[in-house]
């Protein structure tokens, strides 16, 4: 393994990281903005190999990379310290200590010591005594501080220049309109009523805003520039002329700095409908067979660092956006999963039983864990056996 292979792993876990503190600290913002306690900031799993205590909350890395989380203090972290509470002043009547105030000065110090939490903290600053709005917010923050480093890479990327299939035919299909038109393969479609085309993206979306069943086309043929009128057809209720793009046919599109606003929106509403229409594979044997885990998502990262910027920008789109989604699914532990919980309770105007909760999280920590056994898995097949 020479330097640059070291160094672009190096980069791509480095960049894993930093898209996992992104999500986290938008949980931490949140927890700040609504003044809930946090009481651990940790990017990683596993037995830290950092940390340290800075202002009221303890920071920590931990060698798997795979995510992270914040911990708020929360009704199970405050059970946890009720119990120790309720043992101390057991253990203090046992010792012959009755005095009332003296008993419960000892226990608020204890846990202020033992738990670094204040009585204040408990009563007020517990993600549990918050309105729904609040809890809400602040699990839904970390999915959108994701969502907003997809938005700032996809911008990045429209401003320097991201490559696109081009407006050059591939081929027509049999019968279809554009073949009896006369159009050929290697014809470039400069135009469409009126409307100028460099990328095949823009000849699909005016073809299919037509106003009428019939479009006017400029198609350049070598050194000739010919117009065409040509019908169009419905193929599953989107018009179509029955055209092929020219795969290795590539053009740079780049757009000013304000121009690349709206189209920033634009791309990310186009990649979340093609995102959302293929989760359904997700829970087919290709899906599963098709997930990646630390190593794959690592290399992934890290041949994208060895390519060019522009690579690795869409890497970083591609993985955060995911991250997004992906925690926002209702899978208990995901972000999803609470914000499940916390609808419910909002719905019900009762909080659920810890026996309840603890149930659930179980049940989505298993799947969890199952998932990245499964990804990991795969990454060992695909990387290690697939090269013996």
């Amino acid at each position: 393994m020479n330097l640059a292979t070291i160094l672009s792993i190096l980069i791509g876990l480095v960049i894993l990281g930093l898209i996992v503190i992104f999500h986290e600290f938008g949980h931490f913002i949140f927890c700040k903005i609504f003044n809930v306690r946090v009481l651990k900031f940790s990017i990683g799993f596993g037995p830290p190999i950092w940390r340290k205590k800075i202002g009221e909350t303890e920071f920590s890395i931990s060698p798997i990379l795979f995510g992270g989380y914040v911990a708020p203090l929360d009704r199970e972290r405050i059970k946890i310290m009720e119990d120790s509470k309720r043992e101390l002043r057991e253990k203090l009547i046992r010792d012959g200590k009755y005095d009332p105030l003296a008993i419960e000065k000892a226990t608020q110090d204890f846990i202020k010591e033992e738990f670094d939490v204040s009585e204040s903290d408990i009563k007020y600053r517990s993600i549990d005594s918050k309105p729904f709005f609040a809890k809400f917010s602040i699990v839904f923050a970390g999915p959108l501080f994701n969502i907003i480093l997809s938005l700032i890479c996809l911008y990045l990327l429209l401003v320097i220049g991201v490559e696109k299939i081009g407006n050059k035919v591939g081929g027509t299909l049999d019968g279809s309109p554009a073949q009896l038109a006369g159009i050929l393969p290697e014809d470039e479609i400069i135009e469409i009523n009126g409307t100028k085309t460099r990328t095949w993206d823009e000849i699909r979306t005016n073809i299919i805003i037509s106003p009428t069943d019939k479009i006017s086309v400029k198609v350049k043929r070598g050194e000739q520039i010919l117009s065409l009128d040509i019908g169009t057809i419905r193929k599953n209720g989107i018009k179509v002329i029955g055209i092929l793009p020219d795969e290795d046919s590539k053009v740079l599109v780049k757009y000013g700095i304000i121009s690349a606003i709206p189209q920033t929106f634009y791309e990310l509403h186009k990649y979340s409908i093609l995102f959302l229409k293929s989760l359904r594979i997700l829970f087919t044997k290709e899906g599963v067979q098709s997930l990646a885990g630390p190593i794959g998502i690592t290399k992934v990262t890290s041949d994208a660092a060895k390519r060019d910027f522009r690579a690795l920008l869409f890497v970083i789109f591609f993985i955060s956006f995911n991250l997004a989604i992906l925690n926002l699914l209702p899978i208990p532990i995901l972000d999803g999963g609470h914000i499940l919980l916390y609808t419910v309770e909002s719905i019900i105007k009762r909080p659920l039983s810890l026996k309840v909760r603890q149930a659930v999280t179980i049940g989505g920590l298993f799947l969890l864990i199952l998932l990245l056994i499964t990804a990991t898995w795969n990454d060992f097949r695909n990387f290690i056996l697939d090269k013996k």
